[in-house]
């Protein structure tokens, strides 16, 4: 028998119909166990866009002036403030989907401050924002179970990126990156050994009944109106490719396209001032692919590395593709372009696969913290107890080696890394400047080839080693 939390998430859409020369906001509240909806608007909403692309680079004034327009009407502020109290009260999080035009979409709705407490949405744990695009496939979407879930990370780098004043992507560490946060399912992947032409990615996505994660990790661009990625050729080569050319491939897999899209490529979002259905993301949501997670600018590939492995740790938990982007964004909250991940959703839930049938879902109130086997995550640490003392001694240990590296080492489910995710980390981000610094690396073959990685050699470590899961031989080390 499985046991399943149910999603008991309070769903808060906020609807924006265009007008002659403004926009009505339409307003509506599902609440967890209540057949009824809560429905307010239209209330009038009036966007000064060149006030907002002036303040760009300001996300409080960018997310304030947002708000201002919004909640314009006391009526719409009030509203939002109950149905926040009442997701708190009745479920444990809050649901905002955003349900706007295209046109409006090129907003940076992230940075949206909360009415009263003038906090930034996108970072409060306890609520998922999410946009909403229609799609022109009007397939209906059907999971599969988790235990059946495959995953596909392709890497696009190539051996003249500097050609075109790019960062070198080392496929490699990527790969392994992301290949330890998909523990548990099935990964294939592009980029380390063959090309990540369009052709191959296309050839992967074919094989059996596709893949239901495509993590695409490539340099992209916004240039005159349209998307572009910056892919490989035969030849290892940049390939310049129109993004539309990716988004049609996805739509011809019909069925078989992926349930969720990750796109580590810059301005995949689109670049905050073009028309946005020129953009990426969008494309692939129209094009059927029932969630998208983008940038919407020009993310950094050290925010990656700090994003890319929480959401997909964050995602193996439950499938909510909304929670764990949350969760990601809390992990990079110090960073600059933290704002920049975009999540593109017409799942109901939220959720990319299926719940076993023999699941008994247990009721909102009597759900309770023990993981039983699974190892608590840095989105435990609430719930982590009883190990104090250890995670002193942890943390002292990790201060005499000048914050560059701590071992964990104990017996097989002795709680190590329950220890490390939910106990030190969450205590090491808090004395640092720079909480992105630290990294987590996942046990493998060869424990200390990670360790040697340049990437993780720069950064602040906390390395938890499974010895007793391992035998280590002296050519490793």
């Amino acid at each position: 028998m499985n046991y399943h939390l149910p999603d008991d998430t309070a769903d808060f859409e906020l609807s924006l119909t265009p007008q002659h020369d403004h926009f009505d906001l339409y307003m509506r509240l599902r609440r967890p166990g209540d057949a009824g909806d809560l429905q307010r608007g239209p209330f009038i909403v009036t966007l000064d866009f060149v006030a907002l692309r002036g303040l760009t680079f300001d996300p409080l004034a960018y997310g304030a002036t947002l708000r201002d327009a919004l909640f314009a009407d006391p009526e719409a502020r009030t509203m939002f403030a109950e149905a926040r109290a009442a997701s708190l009260d009745i479920g444990r999080r809050l649901r905002v989907r955003l349900r706007v035009p295209p046109e409006l979409h090129l907003l940076r709705w992230e940075m949206l401050l909360d009415p009263r407490s003038g906090r930034q949405l996108a970072l409060e744990s306890n609520l998922l924002l999410t946009r909403h695009l229609d799609s022109d496939e009007y397939q209906s979407v059907h999971l599969r179970p988790r235990g059946h879930v495959r995953a596909l990370v392709a890497v696009a780098t190539a051996s003249n990126l500097s050609d075109y004043r790019l960062a070198s992507i080392d496929a490699r560490t990527e790969i392994t990156r992301v290949r330890a946060a998909l523990t548990g399912i099935r990964v294939d992947t592009l980029g380390d050994d063959v090309p990540c032409t369009l052709a191959a990615l296309g050839e992967r996505l074919r094989v059996g009944d596709g893949v239901d994660i495509l993590y695409l990790i490539a340099h992209g661009a916004f240039i005159h109106g349209a998307a572009k990625l910056y892919l490989a050729g035969t030849d290892t080569k940049v390939v310049v490719a129109d993004g539309s050319m990716l988004a049609d491939l996805l739509r011809s897999l019909d069925e078989r396209r992926p349930r969720l899209v990750v796109l580590a490529s810059c301005e995949s979002a689109g670049d905050g001032l073009a028309a946005t259905l020129a953009t990426l993301a969008p494309q692939l949501a129209l094009a059927g692919v029932p969630a998208v997670v983008a940038m919407q600018g020009r993310i950094s590939m050290e925010t990656i590395k700090g994003f890319a492995p929480v959401f997909f740790s964050e995602l193996l938990r439950d499938g909510l593709a909304d929670r764990a982007l949350a969760m990601a964004r809390q992990a990079v909250r110090e960073r600059t372009d933290w704002w920049l991940p975009v999540l593109y959703t017409r799942l109901r839930e939220g959720r990319i696969w299926a719940l076993p049938k023999d699941t008994t879902v247990v009721p909102p109130g009597l759900a309770s913290p023990y993981r039983a086997l699974d190892a608590f995550t840095m989105g435990d640490a609430a719930l982590f107890f009883g190990r104090d003392a250890l995670i002193e001694e942890g943390y002292q240990r990790w201060e005499a080696s000048d914050r560059r590296f701590l071992a964990v080492v104990g017996a097989s489910g002795s709680g190590k890394s329950s220890l490390a995710m939910a106990g030190l980390l969450p205590r090491f981000q808090r004395d640092l400047d720079e909480p992105q610094r630290l990294s987590y690396c996942a046990p493998v073959n060869t424990p200390c080839v990670p360790c040697a990685m340049p990437s993780v050699a720069r950064e602040y470590v906390c390395y938890t080693i499974l010895l007793s899961d391992w035998r280590v031989s002296r050519s490793c080390c």
